[in-house]
C-alpha cells in the first residue's frame, strides 16, 4: 500500500527537518535493572533498529523515573514496570510487521479554515475551564506530577449543539487529510472528546500508540502560548526521527499503526492545547448488514463483471452508486485491476473522471497507477476512454492554485513558468490568506522561495487577515534562526512577527 508517486525531475530540493533517530530505545535501562533486577541484561536486538538512545534522552527518560518514583513513593515498583514496558513495546514495534499506507509515516498538514475558526470559537468559550486530567498511577508516559496536563470538553450547557457540529467538522477535516495522504478509505476509530492542554515543562515519553485497530490518526494543535518551537517527535520502522512543529489549526498526519511517537523535551511555555483523532483502515464488509450499494462495490472490487453487469441491466444507476467517502464502483474496479469490470461500468455511464470525497479526492486513473503502475493495462485502458490522473487535493482550475501546488512540491519549473506569463501570482492569496512564497517556506523549498521573491513576493505578508505568521517567522519557527531560508528572508528584509493569538 505504499504510495509510489516518484519526485519530480525539476524539482528544487526540499528540505525536511530529520535525523537519525536519538538511541533512547535501548533496553538497558540502569536504573531500572538495578531497582528491581526484571531485566539483568538486554535480550539481543537489532543495534540499526533498537540502540538509539542518546546521552540527552537517558538523561530525560531517567529524570522522569526518577521523578515518578519520589512522587509515587508508595508505588516505586509500578513506575520501575510502567517505564520496562513502555520501551520494551518501543522495541518489539520495530520487529513487528507493519502494512504501510505512506513512504514517509508522517506528514504535516493545515486544518481547512472553517473548521479552525469553529474550533477557535469552541476554545475561547471554554479555554478558562480548564479539569486537571488524572493519570494511572505510575504512569511514565508524561511527567504529569511536574507538570499537570488538563482537559478541556467538547460538550458543556449552552455549547451541546455547537459541540456536537465542531466534532463531525473536525473528524470529517480529519479523516479527509489522511485519506488525501494515504490514498486509503478510513473509518473513525476513536473521536475527539476532548482538548488536552499541556502546561510549562511537560514531556510526553515516545511510546507506541496502544489504541486497537488504528492505523493512522490525526494531531490537531489548537492553541499555544510558547517561547520556542515544542516538535512533536516520529520514529518511522526505517529507523528515521522526524520533528513536526506545529502551529494552532495545523495538524500531523501520522501512520500510527507502524510509528513511535512523543514530545520528549520539555515544553518551554506556559501552554500547548490540543487534540486527537483516530481511524482504522475501511472495509466494505465491516458490519452485519450488507447494502445494495455495498454489493455493487464488493463486486467491483472483487471483479465479478457477470455480476455487475447483470445488476446494472436492472439498474443501470448503481453504475453512479457513491459509499460514504465518494467513491464508485469504478473505483473500486480501476484500483482493483479489473479491465472487463470497468469496461462494464462505463457501457452503463460510470463517470470516468469523477472524483472522490466531494470532488476533493482523486479520480479512477489516480488509484490505478497509485495501486498498479503506470504501465499496468488498467491505466492505459483508462487513459484510451479519456481518463485525468487528478491526486487527492489537487485542484486544476486556477493558474493561482497550480502556482501553491508548485510552490509546495518545489517544482521550480512550473513556478517559473506560470510567473513568467502572470507575475502577479506571486502577490495573490489563497482562501486562508497564505502565499505561494509562505507555502514554499512553510515546505522547506529555498530555491523556490528565491525566486517568488525575485518576482515581487511580498516578504511580509501575514495570512488570515494579517493576524497569521509571518514569512521570516515561520521559517525560524520550523527551521530556526540558522537555518538558510530564515538567513534570505532576513536579508531580504523579512520581519519575524508571531501569529496573534490571545489567551
Amino acid at each position: 500500500m505504499q504510495n509510489g508517486n516518484a519526485a519530480t525531475p525539476h524539482s528544487c530540493q526540499t528540505m525536511i527537518h530529520q535525523q537519525r533517530a536519538p538511541r533512547w530505545l535501548v533496553l538497558g535501562l540502569a536504573l531500572s535493572a538495578a531497582a528491581t533486577n526484571v531485566i539483568a541484561s538486554p535480550p539481543r536486538i537489532d543495534l540499526n533498529l533498537s540502540d538509539y538512545r542518546d546521552e540527552q534522552q537517558i538523561q530525560l527518560d531517567d529524570r522522569i523515573l526518577r521523578e515518578c518514583i519520589d512522587f509515587y513513593d508508595s508505588d516505586v515498583d509500578r513506575c520501575i514496570r510502567n517505564e520496562q514496558d513502555r520501551v520494551l513495546n518501543n522495541i518489539e514495534q520495530f520487529s513487528l510487521g507493519h502494512d504501510t499506507l505512506t513512504t514517509h509515516w508522517s506528514h504535516k498538514s493545515i486544518l481547512p479554515r472553517n473548521t479552525f475558526s469553529l474550533l477557535e470559537r469552541h476554545w475561547d468559550k471554554r479555554k478558562s475551564n480548564w479539569r486537571i486530567e488524572s493519570w494511572p498511577v505510575g504512569d511514565t508516559t508524561s511527567n504529569h506530577w511536574a507538570s499537570p496536563t488538563f482537559r478541556v470538553a467538547l460538550e458543556g450547557s449552552g455549547l451541546r449543539g455547537d459541540a456536537l457540529k465542531l466534532q463531525r467538522t473536525i473528524v470529517e477535516s480529519a479523516q479527509e487529510g489522511l485519506e488525501e495522504w494515504t490514498g486509503e478509505k478510513l473509518r473513525l476509530t476513536s473521536g475527539p472528546n476532548s482538548i488536552r492542554v499541556y502546561s510549562s515543562g511537560a514531556m510526553v515519553s515516545p511510546h507506541v500508540n496502544q489504541i486497537s485497530k488504528v492505523f493512522a490518526s490525526a494531531i490537531i494543535n489548537v492553541a499555544q502560548d510558547i517561547e520556542e518551537p515544542w516538535p512533536l517527535v516520529v520514529v518511522s520502522p526505517d529507523g528515521i526521527a522526524r520533528q513536526i512543529s506545529l502551529l494552532p489549526g495545523e495538524m500531523a498526519l501520522i501512520e500510527s499503526s507502524s510509528t513511535i511517537q512523543g514530545f520528549p523535551y520539555p515544553l518551554q511555555g506556559k501552554f500547548m492545547a490540543n487534540m486527537m483523532v483516530h481511524f482504522e483502515l475501511f472495509s466494505p464488509t465491516d458490519g452485519d448488514i450488507v447494502t445494495v450499494d455495498d454489493e455493487i462495490h464488493i463486486a467491483a472490487q472483487s471483479g465479478g463483471a457477470t455480476t455487475l453487469s447483470k445488476w446494472l441491466h436492472e439498474d443501470a444507476d448503481l453504475a453512479h452508486l457513491q459509499d460514504e467517502n465518494g467513491w464508485t464502483p469504478l473505483h473500486e474496479a480501476a484500483r482493483a485491476g479489473s479491465v472487463d469490470t470497468v469496461g462494464i461500468l462505463l457501457q452503463y455511464g460510470a463517470d470516468l473522471n469523477l472524483r472522490t470525497v466531494g470532488g476533493k479526492g482523486g479520480t479512477a486513473l489516480y488509484y490505478a497507477v497509485k495501486h498498479l503502475g503506470e504501465r499496468h493495462p488498467m491505466s492505459d485502458y483508462l487513459i484510451a476512454a479519456g481518463g485525468v490522473n487528478v491526486a487527492p487535493g489537487f485542484e486544476a482550475q486556477t493558474k493561482l492554485t497550480r502556482l501553491h501546488g508548485a510552490a509546495h512540491d518545489g517544482n521550480a519549473q512550473d513556478l517559473a513558468v506560470l510567473l513568467s506569463s502572470s507575475p502577479s501570482l506571486a502577490l495573490e492569496q489563497d482562501s486562508y490568506g497564505w502565499t505561494a512564497l509562505q507555502i514554499a517556506v512553510r515546505s522547506g523549498n529555498l530555491d523556490c522561495a528565491i525566486l517568488l521573491v525575485q518576482k515581487g513576493a511580498d516578504v511580509n505578508h501575514r495570512p488570515n487577515g494579517g493576524e497569521g505568521p509571518s514569512t521570516l517567522f515561520l521559517a525560524e519557527t520550523l527551521y530556526g534562526k540558522d537555518h538558510p531560508l530564515s538567513a534570505y528572508l532576513v536579508a531580504s528584509g523579512g520581519l519575524s512577527r508571531p501569529p496573534a493569538l490571545e489567551f
